[in-house]
């Protein structure tokens, strides 16, 4: 099954006044008018491909899920037939959304697997504050300590001297890789903050460049936590004792399949990977949402 999951900001003008229960009401009525074919039944419908969709309402944001899948057990000339409605399909669908969203410049896609065919831009914000917030109580246990107390950083962000003096006086050893460009006075800072305050000297590995991370392999004896922030997808951690966390803030899908399918012995979390299960979606927007509602149009 071909999924795309689409992000866009609601339009306050058009829902205002609206109590909440009628809203998604009136939107489906749009929806039948921009997307018929969705609901259509009948028999002029092929049954070789099958297009299912879902979208969720919140105040400030709309989230349609569109899942396109071909049916199963069919024969070759069938195959072919379901091959061809499948690009029809998507060619439609994308000519739909634009309607639907009305403006694709801020219509995110923030996961797909494996559609080529979205519009917009690709949702790059996975390093806000907000979203690590939310990634990182996988690497977590219970009270916001570190699930490991062994720590290897990869990149740089601004919100990282918050993540690594908050788990500091739970950490046993830091490894922080990181170009020379990156090490910069706050991160001179940082490291002198806690050797300092905690009696922790982290072990920095200095790269001349970018590409070098595509060089770098992780080893370790015990499990330990990888915050991830650095955008090379060659990162290798193969040799990461089993059990090891592995939090990728910049969501390469890329880098998932890396992880995922080279390194089955450590736990790898991504927002985009987040995404890919609707639940888990709704619960971050409603949370962000605080007192929003969450209808769906199936």
């Amino acid at each position: 099954m071909d999924t795309i999951l689409y992000l866009y900001p609601a339009r306050r003008t058009a829902m205002c006044g609206t109590p909440p229960e009628e809203k998604a009401e009136l939107r489906r009525g749009k929806l039948k008018k921009f997307l018929p074919f969705l609901w259509k039944k009948g028999e002029d419908r092929r049954p070789v491909v099958t297009v299912s969709r879902t979208e969720y309402f919140f105040p400030d944001y709309h989230l349609v899920r569109v899942s396109v899948a071909r049916t199963e057990g069919m024969e070759e000339k069938q195959a072919e037939l379901a091959l061809t409605e499948l690009k029809l399909t998507e060619l439609k669908l994308r000519e739909q959304l634009q309607e639907l969203t009305e403006d694709p410049d801020h219509t995110y896609v923030v996961c797909r697997e494996p559609l080529s065919f979205y519009f917009g831009r690709e949702f790059r914000d996975y390093l806000q504050q907000e979203w690590i917030e939310h990634l990182l109580r996988y690497g977590e246990r219970p009270g916001g300590y570190p699930a490991w107390p062994d720590l290897v950083l990869l990149g740089r962000n601004p919100y990282l001297p918050y993540v690594v003096l908050r788990y500091a006086a739970r950490l046993q050893s830091m490894k922080w890789y990181l170009t020379e460009r990156e090490y910069r006075e706050e991160e001179e800072w940082l490291t002198g903050e806690l050797e300092d305050e905690y009696g922790l000297i982290p072990e920095i590995r200095l790269l001349a460049e970018n590409a070098d991370y595509g060089r770098v392999r992780l080893q370790g004896t015990k499990p330990c936590v990888v915050l991830d922030f650095c955008d090379n997808e060659k990162v290798y951690g193969g040799g990461l004792a089993a059990g090891s966390v592995w939090l990728d803030f910049p969501a390469s899908e890329e880098k998932e399949r890396r992880v995922t399918s080279g390194c089955p012995q450590i736990r790898y979390f991504s927002m985009k990977k987040e995404w890919k299960d609707p639940r888990k979606a709704l619960e971050y927007l409603d949370t962000i949402s605080k007192n929003g509602y969450n209808n769906s149009v199936d």
